[in-house]
């Protein structure tokens, strides 16, 4: 499925999406638009070039996104290490440093791996309780939202 935050270009092999944090008051608004704890896996080709806008429409706390190599456990935030360099938002762990309230922030890598990842709130708690979705980078060439 391609929603309207996520789009392809095959011949520019480049992914861009838009991922707000907040979109629904859904998990405390500890969400990535409106989705928690890998409700849906985000599928990118492998060497693609890859554009993600977080936009924080959360009220009250501040987020991050990142591509991280953990995929199960969450009971503790991952570490602030990337998969993929330049995959992670500025000060993602700080509550006061991330992405704040009514603001938005760019980061754009190269998926040049595939294997299965998740994208992740690295907010201390966030994880914890579900901001968190699968990524997927395909070898096939692959593109689009699984489990809209």
């Amino acid at each position: 499925s391609m929603p309207d935050w996520f789009s392809v270009d095959h011949d520019a092999r480049t992914v861009s999406m838009t991922m707000t944090a907040g979109s629904t008051p859904d998990n405390n608004y500890w969400n990535y638009n409106g989705f928690i704890r890998g409700q849906i896996a985000i599928n990118v080709p492998e060497g693609y070039t890859v554009t993600i806008e977080l936009v924080n429409e959360d009220p009250n706390m501040a987020h991050s996104v990142g591509i991280s190599s953990e995929v199960s456990n969450f009971a503790m935030p991952p570490a602030t290490v990337p998969v993929f360099e330049g995959a992670i938002t500025e000060n993602p762990a700080s509550m006061i440093d991330a992405t704040m309230p009514g603001e938005s922030e760019t980061i754009t890598f190269v998926a040049d791996a595939a294997g299965t990842y998740s994208m992740v709130c690295y907010i201390p708690g966030h994880s914890a309780v579900g901001m968190w979705l699968f990524f997927k980078v395909t070898g096939n060439g692959d593109a689009g939202v699984q489990g809209l």
